[in-house]
């Protein structure tokens, strides 16, 4: 029958079967490839190859060079990463068939350690592979695997992007949501994985669409006075924003996508979305790390005195000496210095240490341990480690829990004091 199909194919113009081996299958389009020069010569062709790469591996670019920068094609490639594939499932049955360690251990064996490197080897080229797996054939304890490593590579993904997110952190494009959004992208559960690179766009599509709502209120020469009252009133009158003092640690509160989508979050979470909703309509926001709280300020022209405001607390507008009296009401000397811009990338840093304090409180040593990665990376860049040297996340040695779960195993003691440590060099914001 291949035969039959081969000479039928050959009877058409190059182009067409250009297009027909473009949507075949590749073992089939090999198959044919074997039966005569001319097919032979057609299925090499690069666009088919491309093509075929492209539908294969959706989350990843193509590396179509070596190291050396020598081209070598898309089909080459596909090749190379084809094998790849091949490595990191043989890796996920390793994982799926040693026996994991206990829930009271942080310990993992060597032999589960290495499949675990080598299973995330391949970074998010083998992502797509990982989740072809998962949707057709996986089930039992190799399903089990999939979605730990489906959720680690994502998290390796977030990690590079995070490097390159503080390398430019101090330049004037560094937008503050910046680094709140990568932290979306961290948490991203389940179904969510399915599709990675869609939950920054949407959390940014409301933002804008926040924006646009705030633009049609403000009158043509508006200051940045004006355009936090109507914010204020947009968001915590019409839209229903409010502080969540009920369930202040929910790791929700931290997160973008789920403050859009519950109108509840803590200070640093609604201030970071206020100050984003601002700069999209060319009003930038001071943001203030004042110890137990975090507000946001307006900057002192000639014809406007500066502003704070208090999103946690409905966007009330506040004097200096108002937010002296909220720090002076923890039993901390007051200091004119408390009121400084905070840096976006203490910002950053600062809603991963809440994440951490949550962490903490329900006992989740899993996501304590990733999240410990994401503060070490300034201490790898000063040690001039290249942000491509992304290392291999912990195994998580229990399923996963969603953000505001309280299952998970106890932290360590000794996990435990360091933790505390961290929160106490930065007050909750």
């Amino acid at each position: 029958r291949r035969e039959m199909e081969s000479c039928l194919l050959i009877l058409l113009p190059d182009e067409v079967l250009t297009l027909l081996t473009s949507s075949i299958e590749v073992r089939t389009l090999l198959a044919l490839a074997a039966t005569c020069h001319r097919l032979w010569a057609v299925c090499g062709d690069e666009s088919t190859w491309k093509t075929h790469h492209r539908i294969r591996w959706r989350h990843s670019q193509p590396m179509l060079a070596d190291k050396d920068g020598k081209c070598w094609g898309w089909r080459r490639d596909y090749s190379r990463r084809h094998l790849q594939d091949r490595r990191a499932m043989e890796g996920l049955r390793r994982l799926a068939a040693t026996p994991p360690p206990g829930r009271s251990s942080d310990s993992i064996s060597g032999s589960r350690a290495a499949a675990w490197a080598e299973v995330q080897e391949g970074q998010m080229e083998v992502y797509d592979a990982v989740l072809d797996a998962i949707r057709h054939r996986l089930e039992g304890a190799e399903l089990a695997e999939a979605w730990k490593v489906l959720r680690a590579l994502n998290q390796r993904a977030v990690l590079a992007d995070w490097d390159k997110l503080q390398a430019k952190a101090s330049e004037a494009s560094a937008q503050v949501e910046e680094g709140a959004l990568l932290l979306v992208r961290w948490y991203l559960q389940r179904e969510a994985l399915f599709d990675p690179d869609d939950a920054i766009p949407a959390v940014k599509s409301e933002l804008d669409l926040l924006a646009q709502r705030l633009a049609s209120r403000l009158s043509p020469s508006f200051h940045a006075r004006e355009a936090v009252v109507v914010l204020a009133r947009l968001l915590f009158e019409d839209e229903g924003f409010t502080g969540n003092e009920q369930n202040y640690y929910d790791p929700n509160n931290s997160l973008l996508d789920h403050v859009i989508a519950s109108r509840t979050g803590i200070p640093i979470s609604l201030s970071v979305l206020f100050a984003a909703v601002c700069a999209r309509v060319g009003v930038q926001l001071d943001m203030i790390g004042m110890p137990g709280h975090f507000l946001l300020a307006t900057k002192a022209t000639p014809d406007e005195p500066r502003v704070f405001v208090d999103p946690f607390h409905g966007g009330q507008l506040l004097g200096i000496d108002q937010c002296e009296q909220i720090v002076t009401s923890y039993g901390i000397p007051w200091e004119d210095s408390m009121v400084a811009p905070v840096p976006v990338k203490e910002v950053w840093s600062r809603m991963v240490r809440n994440l951490l304090n949550c962490c903490t409180r329900v006992g989740d040593s899993v996501q304590a341990r990733s999240l410990q990665t994401l503060l070490s990376r300034p201490s790898r860049q000063s040690r001039g480690v290249s942000p491509k040297d992304v290392e291999v996340l912990p195994y998580p040695a229990t399923s996963l829990s969603p953000p505001g779960s309280s299952e998970g195993p106890i932290v360590p003691p000794l996990l435990q004091q360091m933790l505390q440590s961290l929160l106490q060099m930065q007050q909750n914001g």
